[in-house]
């Protein structure tokens, strides 16, 4: 992904890859707190999306967070989350029990 603060190529490495039953790979990043809108997170998700787009329909994946006991994930082609937002003032977070 391209760092926005230094304008440069970094790495990312998201935290989960999951091989679903059905043949699909998940790949995704967990975050919470101020880790959901700060540290380069909407532009490893923006990156994120594009590489999956890449690889094909078989892949799937986003940024995932827990909220009140429930793990969600965020697959926006655009993503962004404000200071304070909760995951349940978007559409773009859907729970993660949708994809088993």
């Amino acid at each position: 992904y391209t760092n926005s603060s230094t304008k440069e190529d970094d790495l990312f490495y998201p935290d989960w890859i999951i091989r679903f039953s059905d043949g699909r790979t998940g790949i995704f990043d967990t975050k919470k707190g101020n880790t959901l809108f700060e540290f380069g997170t909407p532009e490893k998700a923006n990156a994120l999306q594009q590489k999956l787009k890449v690889f094909g329909k078989k892949f799937i994946g986003g940024i995932a967070c827990q909220e009140a006991g429930t793990w969600y994930y965020n697959d926006s082609p655009k993503y962004s989350f404000k200071e304070g937002q909760s995951v349940n003032d978007s559409k773009e977070w859907k729970p993660f029990e949708d994809l088993f």
